[in-house]
């Protein structure tokens, strides 16, 4: 009877461990099939983000050269637009292009005379140097463009006698003398005054009135620019 308790107990034992060693075994291999498929998502997680990361970099470098490129174009841009202006300046100062702004308008013309002795007055003629002695005066003190008789001025300009009229730019111009002036009036009147020059052509019978304007058109030079004993310095070149 003992030995059937025994046996009995013995088998209940066997079956229980077995259980329990069945189910472990089912834990152990339930946890490593979440384990590897875990592991399998984050690989594949890895390399979606890896695949993201490269597409991400692949497009920042394609904006950074887009930008590289703009900068460029906008440096380009700017060198011409200083080009542009520069030979906008250059143009100006050659007397290439027509001009306005504020100046002066002079205007020299022989006195209206009404006394009974007039006609034994002497006319004394205006002749070029006296023309260019006011021209220089007037660059003197800042004019920056000058036009006679519709003439525009450069620094290849000649004023001079012919006989005993005057040719500005091959061109003969004849009283009464209408020069323009750009620049600023109150300092060009003063070097005039300076100069005696209102003074100058009263002794040669002639009245020189300076009226200030606001806004004075100055044609632009009208001949030939040609330049035969020249040339630039290239680079290294002495």
């Amino acid at each position: 009877m003992k030995n059937k308790k025994v046996w009995a107990i013995l088998t209940f034992i066997s079956m229980l461990v077995g259980f329990m060693i069945s189910i472990q075994f089912y834990s152990t291999r339930e946890t490593t099939r979440m384990d590897t498929r875990d592991i399998s998502d984050l690989r594949s997680q890895l390399s979606k983000e890896l695949e993201r990361k490269n597409t991400l970099l692949t497009d920042i470098s394609a904006k950074r050269a887009l930008l590289n490129q703009y900068k460029q174009n906008e440096k380009q841009q700017e060198v011409i637009q200083i080009m542009v202006d520069e030979f906008n300046k250059t143009a100006i100062l050659a007397g290439l292009v027509p001009v306005n702004g504020k100046g002066a308008v002079i205007t020299i013309h022989p006195f209206i005379q009404s006394t009974p002795d007039y006609d034994q007055q002497i006319d004394s003629i205006v002749v070029d140097d006296d023309l260019r002695t006011l021209v220089n005066e007037l660059f003197a003190n800042g004019a920056q463009a000058i036009s006679i008789n519709g003439k525009r001025l450069i620094s290849t300009s000649a004023i001079r006698n012919v006989g005993y009229q005057i040719q500005i730019n091959n061109q003969f111009i004849h009283l009464p003398y209408e020069i323009k002036v750009i620049g600023d009036a109150n300092v060009l009147k003063a070097g005039v005054q300076l100069a005696g020059l209102f003074e100058y052509f009263q002794l040669l019978n002639k009245e020189m009135i300076f009226e200030e304007k606001e806004n004075i058109d100055i044609p632009s030079y009208n001949g030939d620019v040609t330049i035969r004993h020249m040339k630039p310095v290239k680079a290294g070149e002495q």
